[in-house]
């Protein structure tokens, strides 16, 4: 199946960014959003930790947790 988009320049994307970000905040070394992927499964409060402060989205107050079960 074809991509319905793609970005002009995939190394300079907001998502290629951000896994460099990721990369140098946790010391790994990610090449894919395949691999973002799969290390935000295992990985879910750091992810979504530092996604908030790397996007700072607009909202009333930070979460505490991500998953509550």
């Amino acid at each position: 199946m074809d991509a319905l988009w793609k970005p002009k320049s995939p190394d300079t994307s907001a998502m290629a960014e951000f896994i460099k970000d990721v990369n140098f905040k946790f010391n790994i070394e990610l090449s894919n959003y395949h691999e973002l992927w799969c290390w935000s499964v295992d990985h879910h409060e750091e992810f979504w930790r530092h996604w908030w402060d790397y996007y700072n989205p607009l909202a009333s107050s930070q979460p505490t947790k991500t998953l509550v079960q």
